[in-house]
Parts: C-alpha cells; sequence; structure tokens
C-alpha cells in the first residue's frame, strides 16, 4: 500500500507542477491574417474620408502613387509588405505621413486609413474593428494572397 500511495503522490505532484509550468507562462500569441477579416467596412468607410483628406493628393485615388510617392495598393505594395505585419504599416503610416507633416494624425485616424488601405487592396472586411494597440497589430500579418489560393490546380479534360 505504501508504494502505491508514493507512486499516486509522485504523479501529482508530477501533474502539478506540470500544469503550474503550463498555466504559468504567457500563453503563446497566436496571429491572424489580414484575410481573416480584421476591419470593419465601417472603419473603411471612414478611413476613405480621412484618406481623401490626408492622403489622396500625393498617392492618388487609387492608391497608386506616382513618380515621387509609393503606391499603397496593388501588386508592388503587396510584395512590398507581404510577411510583415499591420503594425510595421501602421508605424511606418504613423511616422512618415502625411508628407510634410509625419505623426500630425491621430492613432484612431491612422487606424482607419489603414483599414481603407486593407480594403482597397481586397482583403476582406469583417465584424472587429482593426485594434488600436501595438501588440495586437503585430499579431496581424500582411500576407499578398489568401493561403492555398495561390496554386490551385484545374482538372484538364482528357484528350479525345
Amino acid at each position: 500500500m505504501r508504494v502505491t500511495s508514493a507512486a499516486v503522490t509522485s504523479l501529482c505532484l508530477s501533474v502539478g507542477i506540470s500544469l503550474f509550468a503550463l498555466y504559468g507562462q504567457d500563453a503563446p500569441k497566436t496571429q491572424t491574417s489580414v484575410w481573416d477579416g480584421v476591419y470593419t467596412a465601417d472603419q473603411a468607410k471612414h478611413g476613405q474620408t480621412l484618406y481623401n483628406n490626408s492622403c489622396f493628393s500625393c498617392h492618388g485615388a487609387d492608391l497608386s502613387g506616382d513618380d515621387e510617392d509609393p503606391p499603397i495598393a496593388g501588386p508592388e505594395f503587396l510584395a512590398k509588405w507581404n510577411g510583415k505585419t499591420a503594425d510595421d504599416l501602421f508605424e511606418k503610416i504613423e511616422r512618415t505621413m502625411p508628407s510634410g507633416h509625419a505623426n500630425s494624425l491621430p492613432r484612431e485616424s491612422t487606424r482607419d486609413i489603414l483599414a481603407y488601405i486593407l480594403s482597397q487592396n481586397a482583403f476582406p472586411a469583417g465584424t472587429t474593428e482593426l485594434p488600436l494597440e501595438a501588440d495586437k497589430l503585430s499579431q496581424i500579418r500582411m500576407d499578398a494572397s489568401k493561403k492555398g489560393a495561390q496554386f490551385q490546380l484545374h482538372p484538364i479534360s482528357p484528350l479525345p
């Protein structure tokens, strides 16, 4: 009976220590993608108004930029930001835009302009607003293409 009791005590102690170690650590942060609906349509609509007031003159109506200002929509933009995070782009906008007036936009405005930029790059809207907090924005990946959509096989008809 003493051997069984010692074994049970040892097992309980091991499980307890393991659970303490597991729950005592910060939970791993999960990443989402811009393809997961990380902004709302209302945010993008508000962001469009802000974009028209602060960004339009340099980046244009179609967000394609010009010789001096980079595009913020389309293949070149997506290639540049692929693999980075929404926070990377948010910080870039906040630190450098509008040209000649960097850091002049409130964080809420920058966030809504970012939502508009995401919408114009065909990323879907969702039901949750794009967050303001850098740690949450850093968990949103800027994926240029939706996983699994890039390499689709199409059936070929057999030859006659």
